[in-house]
């Protein structure tokens, strides 16, 4: 393969690398912040959350008892897996659109390798 290819190659993975590990690291607090938002305060609902849970160290520690460690992560695969393609998708295009929007508007294309930005 080319050295563009290489490059894009690299970026694509880069991409969907990172993506994948701070959607994975972040998908917790996302589900406690949906979690509390979406509460119900009716007065007599046995499902309800008391005072303490109402915070998201309070709502993980409530699905870790619950449910487990796999509970965080319950419903992550289409949003982790959307994030990562797309992530990785532009990474793979930052570049060669860089480039382009350089000529676009300079009339060359500066010389840059795609590990400088």
């Amino acid at each position: 393969p080319s050295g563009d290819q290489a490059s894009a190659s690299k970026n694509f993975w880069t991409g969907a690398g990172s993506k994948a590990c701070a959607s994975m690291s972040t998908y917790p607090y996302v589900v406690a912040k949906v979690q509390i938002f979406t509460y119900d305060k009716s007065p007599g609902d046995d499902a309800a959350l008391d005072h303490r849970e109402l915070s998201v160290v309070g709502v993980i520690t409530r699905i870790l008892r619950e449910e487990g460690p796999l509970g965080l992560y319950k419903g992550c695969e289409l949003q982790v897996g959307t994030a990562v393609a797309k992530e990785a998708l532009l990474n793979t295009a930052r570049y060669p659109l860089r480039a382009f929007v350089m000529r676009l508007f300079l009339g060359s294309a500066p010389v840059v390798s795609s590990s400088a930005a």
